[in-house]
């Protein structure tokens, strides 16, 4: 018969029911739209989130979306849940929460470029172990850096149970550690920054701040607030600690900055050296990922097929055109070329000419409602 996670993942691969208790995951054809994820890949996630549910009754009685959510994400970084997995789910109320693994944050620590090497031991009661720092010089006349030494020999024979665990990583050329420091003006902030520089000095490792900015201004606190209980599906008054104190984490100016952090402004400045080593950029890099349209034979352009396509249903539908109605279908093919949206209005031009063509009744709807373009190709 196999374990339940196999029947399972049986079932889901041929697209049958299981005899196995139902949850409101996503299906495979949901997980595959995900960039990197394949139908092999969606259906082992699927079948590690059901046995996830089954090993903890508690989630039953959350929220189907919250459910969904938490799989959905597991999908979009790549980590497969449960046990042995690099994420995990558990209930907080009527909430599935999405936790992080030790083992997912060593995937995605080498994932992401930064770390280049990472090794994870375990501390047994009975090894022998000791932790020290010895101060050198980098390249940089000066400054002094740590060298971490570890020793750490097993104990032979019975070791005894595991006490603790540590990991060794090497940082890629260009990288470096940095220690983010807040203040949101809490009395317990004082103590808490106290600790974290005394650390950072010991180590002998960079820090820089943030605002650890939630909202762009004071006055949009009240917005977060409502937002954080929607999530939660609470109250105000039911929020708890679920709410910040207060309006501290908003946007602040330069100058803003380095009047809070007055008593030390390196850590303001060195923010900068963060800044120009990050290859983020706002408009580019937050532009929609958009399927591309399949170009008949013969044509390599989707803005000419658009304009070709705009052209005809503009001689069809406007008897006697002015002026105007010329300038602004040029205006919205200008926009959409500048934009790299061709593809987009191809997509929904072909999917009302589908509904057409097969009798089913569509509605144009959205931003684009009153556009020349979408009139012309009778969206």
């Amino acid at each position: 018969m196999g374990s339940p996670r196999d029947r399972l993942k049986d079932s889901i691969a041929a697209n049958r029911p299981t005899d196995l208790p139902t949850s409101p995951l996503p299906t495979v054809d949901d997980l595959t739209v995900i960039d990197g994820v394949s139908r092999l890949q969606a259906v082992d996630l699927l079948a590690a989130a059901q046995a996830e549910l089954l090993d903890k009754p508690a989630l039953a009685v959350c929220d189907p979306q919250t459910i969904r959510g938490a799989v959905m994400l597991s999908a979009e970084i790549g980590l497969i849940p449960g046990r042995k997995g690099g994420c995990f789910f558990s209930a907080r109320g009527s909430h599935a929460t999405w936790h992080l693994a030790y083992r997912g944050l060593a995937h995605l620590l080498l994932t992401d470029g930064g770390v280049v090497d990472l090794e994870v031991h375990e501390i047994h009661a009975g090894d022998k172990f000791e932790a020290t720092y010895r101060w050198g010089h980098d390249q940089t006349p000066g400054m002094a850096r740590p060298a971490s030494s570890v020793e750490h020999t097993p104990a032979v024979g019975d070791a005894g149970d595991v006490i603790g665990a540590y990991g060794v990583f090497t940082l890629a050329d260009g990288h470096e550690r940095y220690f983010v420091l807040s203040d949101h003006e809490l009395a317990e902030d004082v103590g808490r920054i106290e600790r974290l520089l005394g650390v950072a000095d010991r180590l002998g490792a960079p820090w820089l701040v943030t605002s650890d900015a939630r909202h762009a201004a004071p006055h949009d606190k009240c917005v977060h607030d409502a937002l954080t209980c929607l999530k939660h599906r609470c109250t105000l008054d039911e929020a708890g600690d679920r709410l910040f104190p207060n309006d501290a984490r908003h946007l602040r100016a330069p100058p803003a900055m380095h009047r809070l952090w007055s008593s030390a402004p390196s850590g303001v400045l060195r923010t900068l050296e963060v800044a120009e080593r990050c290859g983020f950029r706002l408009l580019q890099d937050l532009q929609p990922r958009l399927p591309e349209f399949p170009l008949p034979e013969g044509v390599d352009d989707a803005d000419a097929l658009l304009r070709t396509l705009a052209d005809e249903g503009f001689r069809r539908r406007y008897a006697r055109p002015g002026d105007a109605h010329r300038r602004q279908l040029e205006h919205e093919l200008r926009v959409i070329r500048e934009l790299g949206l061709a593809g987009y209005f191809l997509i929904v031009h072909d999917i009302a000419r589908f509904a057409r063509h097969h009798d089913i009744l569509a509605q144009g709807r959205g931003s684009a409602a009153n556009s020349v373009v979408c009139y012309c190709l009778g969206i």
